[in-house]
């Protein structure tokens, strides 16, 4: 299939006749292996064999969208010296590089591109693709010679039609560019790795939500069952003391405890779902400082009788977060537990806001940094685990709180993690950092 006009990419192909024999058994095998759920890298094994051994390739890459970098990172590779694979398997691609190699006059076929060295100027003499530097400059000998700066880009997508990667030729291995043909059949493989990116992301989908609804019962199940022992035993003894209110009242404010447990509780269950429902929406955003401001409000409200002073300046401008108002329930769990570890007198909590760039991508961080008993190294990362409990008396921490926030911050796309006020000094501090994505103005118009 022709493509272009006279000055298309595909005009500069030879046209060969193609053996189709070799080609439907091994496509046959891969649609059997993506039906069978196989794994996404023995997918890419298989094509990379089949591709080859039929098209003589020599040296190929697949990259694939990393949605959290905003970045195409490599993931599998063949045929390229061992010591260059390390600084391949380092390599980043943004989609202003993928575009850039796919303007129109490189098409060969529906997604696939021809990059020639005639017309590509954007090389890099130190990429660890070049095998022979030395040959970048040197012209072309005969039309069909695989030139050093030659290669051929496929992209891969899903049937909404996003890029979600791309397969990469950078080599044959007798030096001869492939036929229009078989520039046609490969497209063919590539867009079967593209089928097998998705085909995992649903399966890997369907598995986090039967995961997800599972947590959720064993959350109501367990938790509830264990109070509710309580409650019947406070319930027996109560029967057993006839009534007496001597033994009653101890028994009835036992059942009241745990009765506001399990409300407590429901509450808790209840947000965190409402926390996965709204992770599947784009246009929702609130203000971080608006929403620290009202949580410091809060917090005031529900210690009265403590002497806090909560230091926050917020920056100048709004800083607009892809989050929403259950937000603020991280900040109200962060900041009481920032006064319950505090056994000084008077209280102080510091606050502050700053911007990230990790990749393509634009965080705001958000620090709540006290002078409590502080975290230990060991238990940094095991505190948002769901029943953790690290410390004694005044320095316990209970992990359920800190578990359901990490669990609303990962629903933002963001992350929480724990440090200490002064590094390398757990014991006069701890600082607690939450990382949520902007809100662009992108967004806002979609």
């Amino acid at each position: 299939m022709e493509t272009e006009n006279s000055n298309g990419s595909a005009l500069h192909l030879p046209s060969r006749p193609l053996d189709v024999k070799g080609i439907i058994p091994s496509l046959l095998n891969l649609v059997g292996s993506i039906s069978r759920f196989e794994s996404v890298d023995s997918i890419f094994k298989n094509i990379f064999e089949s591709v080859q051994e039929i098209f003589n390739i020599s040296e190929m890459f697949i990259a694939r969208l990393d949605e959290k970098k905003n970045l195409f990172v490599i993931k599998a590779l063949s045929g390229y010296p061992p010591e260059d694979l390390k600084a391949i398997k380092r390599m980043g691609f943004t989609s202003e590089q993928i575009r850039l190699q796919s303007p129109s006059r490189f098409r060969v076929g529906r997604d696939s591109y021809y990059i020639r060295a005639e017309e590509w100027s954007h090389f890099n003499p130190r990429d660890p693709f070049y095998d022979h530097p030395e040959d970048l400059w040197k012209p072309r000998m005969r039309p069909d010679e695989w030139h050093e700066i030659d290669f051929f880009n496929f992209l891969l997508r899903d049937h909404h039609g996003n890029i979600v990667g791309f397969m990469e030729l950078n080599d044959s291995e007798d030096g001869k560019l492939p036929s229009r043909e078989e520039v046609e059949a490969i497209e063919i493989f590539a867009g079967l790795a593209g089928i097998a990116i998705e085909t995992e992301k649903t399966f890997e989908a369907s598995i986090s939500e039967k995961q997800f609804s599972e947590m959720l019962i064993d959350l109501l199940s367990h938790d509830i069952e264990n109070y509710n022992h309580v409650i019947i035993g406070c319930c027996d003894k109560m029967i057993e003391s006839q009534y007496s209110k001597k033994h009653a009242e101890p028994l009835v404010g036992s059942i009241r405890g745990k009765s506001e447990k399990i409300n407590s509780l429901i509450s808790q269950v209840n947000r965190i779902a409402e926390s996965k429902k709204r992770m599947r929406e784009l246009d929702f955003c609130i203000d971080l400082p608006t929403a620290i401001q009202r949580s410091i409000i809060e917090m005031l409200n529900l210690f009265p009788n403590k002497a806090l002073r909560f230091n926050f300046h917020p920056p100048d401008g709004m800083c607009l977060a892809r989050a929403d108002d259950l937000i603020e329930e991280v900040f109200i769990s962060l900041l009481s537990n920032a006064v319950k570890y505090d056994i000084h007198e008077r209280i102080n909590v510091d606050i502050s806001v700053e911007s990230k760039r990790d990749g393509e991508n634009d965080y705001w961080v958000v620090h709540i940094t006290d002078h409590g008993t502080g975290i230990p190294d060991t238990d940094k990362g095991k505190i948002f685990e769901r029943y953790h409990r690290t410390g004694d008396g005044l320095s316990a921490r209970q992990g359920l709180g800190l578990f359901i926030s990490k669990s609303l911050v990962a629903g933002y796309g963001g992350d929480i993690w724990a440090s200490d006020r002064v590094e390398g000094r757990p014991e006069e501090g701890a600082r607690f950092c939450v990382m949520v994505p902007k809100f662009s103005e992108n967004q806002q118009q979609k």
